[in-house]
């Protein structure tokens, strides 16, 4: 998946590191906080997107706009579990195809380290995330993205409509 809020947002935030030589400094940590926070925010408008895609098969037009929102309520800094519990109200084969994909790989363990540590930003307890930490981590959890569009078994013309 191409996030380009995402990618703007790092590019701007590196160059600043680097030109500004704030690596491993507190400034580091106020830019990848408010990495965080750009990430999490556009997982989860891509995560209700293509949940929303796929009730758009109904062909009733009240059933998107319920899932809309309904899914703008339940998704809100959705780790694997939440993904995984909200693919299974499209049924139980859904959620298991996601599980199978995605529990205990690395895809995994990096998307809930992005979630994790923005909910720990979120609630003053500050995060545990380095710059360079995050960038493989945005690397790492596109998996997640892929898996959710193989479970809701979303077709590529559904995708390019996103």
């Amino acid at each position: 998946m191409h996030f380009p809020r995402i990618d703007a947002t790092m590019a701007t935030c590196k160059a600043h590191l680097d030109a500004t030589g704030a690596h491993n400094t507190e400034i580091e940590t106020y830019l990848v906080g408010y990495a965080l926070t750009v990430v999490c925010a556009e997982y989860e408008q891509h995560i209700e997107a293509l949940l929303c895609k796929r009730a758009e098969r109904s062909g009733d037009g009240d059933v998107p706009l319920f899932v809309k929102n309904t899914v703008d309520k339940i998704v809100r800094s959705p780790n694997i579990g939440a993904i995984a519990g909200a693919l299974g109200h499209f049924g139980d084969q859904c959620k298991a195809d996601f599980q199978a994909l995605i529990t205990n790989t690395p895809a995994h363990g990096a998307y809930d380290g992005i979630v994790n540590n923005r909910q720990l930003l979120a609630h003053m307890t500050g995060h545990q995330m380095t710059f360079p930490n995050l960038e493989k981590s945005l690397q790492d959890s596109n998996d997640v993205f892929e898996a959710i569009c193989i479970a809701l078994n979303l077709t590529a013309a559904e995708l390019a409509s996103l």
